[in-house]
C-alpha cells in the first residue's frame, strides 16, 4: 500500500499496517547553523527542521511552526501528522539520508517521550502551501510525493544512553520537505522537542 493510500486510510478511521523502514545507529554529529559545508567524501548532519502539525481530524486547523516533533494515532485514525522542512542542504549534497537522536538522557534539556507505537513513515513531498499549513492545503502535496523513508522511535525514551537511527536516501536539493504520519494499525505518540543533537536530521554526503 502506497504511502497516499494510508494516509487515505487513516483520514476515513480504517486500520492499515506497513512494514518498517531499516533502523539502526547512526553518527551523533551536528552541524552549525550557519553555512553548512559538504567536502567531497565527508559527511554531515543538517538537524532542526522547521516543523507544522497537521489534523486530518480538523483538516481546516492551522498552527504556527513549531520545533517540536509531535505525532498522535489512535487505533483507529492518525490524529497528529507533520510536515517537517529542512533548509540549507548542500548544493553539492550526493546523498541526503533521514535519520533522527536524542543525546544522552542526563544531557537532554529537551522533552522526549515516545509512548507505545513510535514507528513512522516520512514522505518526501515537493513542497508546502504557499499560505496557510492545513491538511486541506498540504494533501495536493502530498499526493503528489516521492520516495519515502521509515523512521522507528519505539521505545527511544526508554534509555539512559543515547539513540540514534536511520531511514533511506532521499532526493537531495537545498529545501527539504517531508510529511511524517505514525504508521501501523495500532495506537501510539511520539514528542520530541529538537535541537542541533535531538529530534529529525538529514545526513548528507557530499
Amino acid at each position: 500500500m502506497s504511502f497516499i493510500s494510508k494516509i487515505t486510510v487513516a483520514l476515513l478511521g480504517l486500520a492499515s499496517a506497513v512494514a518498517a523502514a531499516p533502523a539502526g545507529s547512526c553518527p551523533a554529529t551536528q552541524q552549525p547553523p550557519s553555512k553548512p559545508a559538504c567536502v567531497p567524501g565527508t559527511k554531515i548532519a543538517i538537524w532542526q527542521p522547521e516543523m507544522w502539525t497537521i489534523y486530518p481530524s480538523n483538516p481546516t486547523a492551522q498552527d504556527s511552526p513549531v520545533t517540536g516533533l509531535n505525532l498522535v494515532r489512535h487505533a483507529e485514525a492518525s490524529i497528529n501528522e507533520a510536515l517537517a522542512v529542512f533548509t540549507g542542504i548542500p548544493k553539492e549534497a550526493k546523498t541526503c539520508t533521514l535519520g533522527w537522536g536524542a543525546s544522552v538522557k542526563g544531557e537532554r534539556t529537551e522533552t522526549f517521550f515516545v509512548k507505545d507505537n513510535g514507528n513512522t513513515e516520512w514522505l518526501q513531498v515537493p513542497g508546502k502551501p504557499p499560505g496557510k499549513v492545513t491538511w486541506n492545503s498540504v494533501r495536493p502535496y502530498v499526493l503528489n510525493g516521492g520516495k519515502s523513508s521509515g523512521l522507528d522511535l519505539t521505545g527511544g525514551s526508554d534509555t539512559d544512553a543515547a539513540v540514534a537511527g536511520i531511514g533511506c536516501q532521499l532526493d537531495c536539493a537545498e529545501t527539504m520537505y517531508l510529511y511524517g504520519i505514525i504508521t501501523d494499525a495500532s495506537a501510539g505518540s511520539i514528542f520530541l522537542d529538537q535541537d542541533f543533537q535531538n529530534g529529525l536530521n538529514m545526513q548528507v554526503t557530499g
